[in-house]
């Protein structure tokens, strides 16, 4: 029986799809191609409408091809009961964390898998995600996930490094660690991430990437485990959400002591030359255009190498979604736009700033003689890009030396200079 899994949302949504491949043991049984399969696993995020929408779109498509589906993940987690009166047509609905229900489902006993075999990756095999933790405790006023996923609980840390391990024996040379919030790590089970990363660090991988670090918890001792390890991404994801005081507290985010612009200069002096990405929501509920402002304000002042931005979306079931104020479409949109245009100004500014420099690239693709790749400030797929020419030899998972000859809003040109070797 071969198997296709289309996995949408998140790193860690991929990252739940590919330890279900592993579950069912699915070398040899796994086509990449939907319509080759015989059964078609659909893993469905529901965390803004437009994700939804996907989901609903991506299942949809799966049963016109007329192969057995089965849809699992935070969709169903939501909504299970509505969609199979909707969808009488598809097989099964679960949750999330429900892998051995799916695996009994179809009739498979779980596989034996050998102690050193990693699980397999729906990226490019040389970069992983690595989830340390499942759930979350925040209490975000417009957030979804704790009702989905549940509380916070964090992987041991053997458990964690056993798996880093085995993906950096497969070949990966990057390690990005996810969780809903990377910086409380451990605080259930007596471990803390700086402790890890300092553990994750010793192994043999040249980049190790730190995403969705919440500004609250970036201690002193996490910044000086990550400027004091060569192979730790001079790179942080952090996401603010917003910069205004009182849209912060209609959000129930938590205050960070001395401010936010404060809290980036720390983390500038601790590690210099240091990659910030953050994201923000814009047309939260009662934002005022002074309120807005002051997010533009924020922006220009702290000079973010890396923003992703959404309007606010508004789900049942939240605090959020009750308040009054709502903000209209065409409003948020408007705001959306505007932030993102003086966003594209300043990166293109930080990355004017490089021409001349010769860079790390990690290649993620070959086109020709041209190479598609990233250095340590961009992560995968949200991030900028390198354009490098005159990629002779290189292929996918080579590390190049590459000098910048020319910046665009999100991405930088280059001429390869050296190829192969570690960063």
């Amino acid at each position: 029986m071969k198997y296709a899994i289309v996995s949408l949302g998140c790193p860690k949504n991929q990252v739940d799809s590919e330890n279900l491949m592993l579950q069912l043991g699915m070398s040899g049984h796994f086509s990449a191609s939907p319509e080759e399969a015989d059964v078609i696993l659909v893993n469905t995020c529901s965390f803004i409408e437009s994700a939804k929408t996907e989901s609903v779109e991506t299942i949809l498509e799966a049963a016109a091809t007329g192969k057995r589906v089965i849809a699992f993940g935070c969709l169903p987690a939501r909504y299970s009961g509505e969609l199979a009166r909707e969808m009488p047509e598809i097989e099964a609905f679960f949750g999330v964390g429900e892998g051995n229900r799916i695996v009994a489902h179809l009739g498979r006993a779980e596989s034996a898998v050998e102690a050193s075999v990693s699980r397999p990756l729906l990226n490019a095999p040389h970069f992983a995600y690595l989830k340390i933790a499942e759930g979350c405790d925040n209490r975000c006023t417009y957030c979804v996930i704790p009702a989905i996923r549940g509380p916070y609980r964090s992987r041991p840390s053997a458990e964690i490094l056993d798996e880093a391990r085995k993906l950096a024996q497969s070949g990966v040379k990057e390690l990005i660690v996810v969780a809903q919030d990377t910086t409380v790590y451990g605080h259930d089970i007596g471990e803390n991430i700086a402790v890890l990363l300092k553990k994750l660090s010793a192994l043999d991988v040249p980049w190790i990437r730190l995403m969705y670090a919440y500004p609250e918890a970036v201690t002193d001792e996490l910044l000086d485990v990550m400027r004091g390890a060569g192979n730790i991404c001079a790179y942080l994801d952090m996401p603010l959400q917003h910069s205004d005081t009182g849209v912060l507290k209609r959000m129930g985010r938590r205050a960070v002591e001395g401010g936010q612009l404060r809290l980036i200069d720390k983390i500038r002096a601790k590690l210099p030359g240091v990659a910030i990405r953050s994201t923000f929501i814009v047309g939260f509920p009662g934002e005022t255009e002074a309120e807005f402002n002051d997010l533009l304000t924020f922006l220009r002042n702290a000079r973010l190498d890396r923003v992703g931005a959404f309007a606010y979306s508004r789900e049942e079931g939240t605090p959020a979604a009750r308040m009054k104020r709502q903000i209209g479409a065409k409003r948020k949109q408007d705001r959306l736009e505007r932030l993102m245009a003086a966003q594209a100004a300043i990166s293109y500014e930080r990355n004017s700033g490089l021409i001349g420099k010769t860079l790390d690239v990690l290649i993620d693709e070959i086109e020709g003689d041209t190479a598609l790749g990233r250095t340590c400030a961009d992560a995968p797929e949200i991030d900028c890009g390198v354009i490098a020419h005159g990629a002779i030899d290189a292929r996918p998972g080579d590390f190049a030396r590459v000098r910048i000859t020319g910046a665009q809003d999100y991405d930088i040109a280059g001429v390869v200079e050296s190829e192969g070797g570690n960063a």
